[in-house]
């Protein structure tokens, strides 16, 4: 009986061993259906990057924006971590173009600014229009950067240059976008990383085109945001100015004229402009003289002939009488 007690004991722990190593190879194991592919687990594990670092990101954002509500609630200035980007456009009319422009590129070398872009002009002058005696010659548009710190000095200095006739500033805040972008280029730098370090472990070809396909996209995203902060950075650094340098005859009065300097300047400009339409007129006679020389010397000849054919048909004639004479005498006799 002992002995028979002792198999059975025996048995029953047998079973339970074999029972419960079932049932740890029954967890362990995946099943082949549902098995992932050593792609999709690198493609998986490079998405849960993104995620993570955008989250990290977007933990820095939250926390940078809570911490200038906390300065703001603590009175502190704001204006030094202000990305702004100021520009302005002006139209300036002068009588002295060449010393104004002369002025203008002083200015700019003074306070460190470039000239991006300059297109020089002469404006077209319509006879008979109301500004035909104040439209001048020369028109130059140009394209300035100036060194935020400079920009108001120069202004002041760019109004002295004539008579600003149009003027128009802008400022736009650009902290949230530039703050934003700044966030993204963290976190494709931390993606960048782990992405090379993931290459570095790959074992397969196939894993190492799916992560170097991964890493090329981040690349080509990052320097994209890379080159957006850039010309951030420079619009914030450089203030834009779009000036117009107009040369004309007379200058606008910037205050309100009395009648009679209105009287006396109708009558300087109505003498003005009759001296102004002789000579245009004077010019127009030098420009044409070829062709009236050309014109008449063609009717001289065509006049000329007329009155040699005039001539012979004349002289046709009084032959003709003369011969008809003699005749008409003949038969008179007979």
């Amino acid at each position: 009986m002992k002995k028979k007690r002792m198999i059975l004991v025996i048995m029953l722990v047998v079973i339970f061993l074999c029972t419960s190593c079932g049932t740890e190879s029954s967890k362990s194991a995946p099943s082949v259906g549902n098995a992932p592919t050593q792609e999709e687990s690198y493609g998986d594990e490079l998405g849960a990057i993104a995620d993570k670092d955008l989250a990290e990101g977007g933990a820095q954002t939250s926390n940078t924006a809570s911490g200038s509500e906390k300065s703001q609630e603590e009175g502190k200035s704001e204006n030094s971590n202000q990305k702004l980007v100021y520009t302005s456009q002006i139209t300036v009319e002068t009588k002295k173009y060449d010393d104004a422009l002369s002025s203008l590129r002083k200015s700019i070398s003074k306070y460190k600014g470039i000239i991006e872009s300059e297109n020089e002009n002469k404006d077209s002058v319509i006879w008979g229009s109301n500004d035909m005696a104040e439209v001048g010659e020369r028109r130059n548009e140009l394209t300035i950067r100036i060194p935020t710190e400079n920009y108001e000095k120069f202004l002041q200095g760019v109004e002295g240059l004539g008579v600003v006739t149009e003027k128009s500033s802008n400022v736009e805040n650009i902290t949230k976008s530039y703050h934003d972008t700044s966030t993204r280029i963290e976190a494709l730098k931390r993606q960048e990383k782990r992405v090379l370090k993931m290459m570095d472990e790959a074992k397969t070809i196939s894993e190492m085109i799916t992560v170097e396909k991964r890493l090329t996209e981040i690349q080509t995203e990052l320097d994209m945001y890379k080159n957006q902060l850039s010309v951030m950075d420079m619009d914030v650094a450089y203030s834009t100015i779009t000036l117009t340098l107009r040369e004309v005859e007379k200058e606008k009065p910037t205050v309100e004229p009395s009648f009679a300097s209105r009287f006396g300047e109708a009558f300087a400009d109505s003498f003005e402009r009759f001296i102004s339409v002789i000579q245009g007129l004077a010019i127009m006679f030098v420009y044409f003289l070829p062709y009236f020389i050309f014109i008449g010397a063609i009717t001289a000849v065509i006049l000329l002939i007329l009155k040699a054919t005039s001539k012979k048909k004349s002289g046709k004639k009084k032959i003709e009488k003369k011969i008809e004479k003699p005749e008409k005498n003949e038969e008179k006799k007979n």
